[in-house]
């Protein structure tokens, strides 16, 4: 939510994830410009994004998403089973697994080559992997 949501301070429609409307979406939809990278160069061009009664709706749908949609499976193929506590280490640092994760899963809905780990980066920085831990 971080870095699709300019630090939360834009978050149209409630999707604070960035999630694009795609054919199969039936709900609501606002049209924003976006940057996306397109054969390495960063572009500017109109998308049209899902929009959400709440911001917790959109995490909902986008925990669905990633459970549903076969694009993600290898991803989630790397974590399923496993103690989300054995990827941090005793400084509350994340873990090589969890950056794979991150990285596979960026991979598969982010134009920028660089976003998966700009995602590792913030979850770094901003100890983002302590609100799983602490349930």
């Amino acid at each position: 939510m971080i870095d699709e949501s300019n630090d939360g301070r834009n978050e149209p429609g409630d999707n604070a994830l960035g999630i694009k409307a795609t054919p199969n979406w039936h709900g609501e939809t606002e049209t924003f410009t976006t940057h996306e990278y397109i054969h390495g160069r960063e572009v500017q061009l109109k998308a049209v994004f899902r929009k959400y009664p709440s911001i917790e709706d959109c995490a909902k749908d986008y925990a669905h998403l990633l459970i549903r949609l076969p694009v993600y499976a290898p991803a989630l193929a790397m974590i399923v089973g496993r103690d989300p506590a054995e990827n941090v280490d005793y400084l509350g640092r994340i873990m090589p697994l969890r950056e794979a994760y991150t990285r596979k899963i960026a991979s598969v809905y982010a134009t920028n080559p660089l976003y998966g780990d700009d995602l590792v980066y913030l979850i770094r920085e901003c100890v983002l992997q302590g609100f799983e831990l602490h349930r």
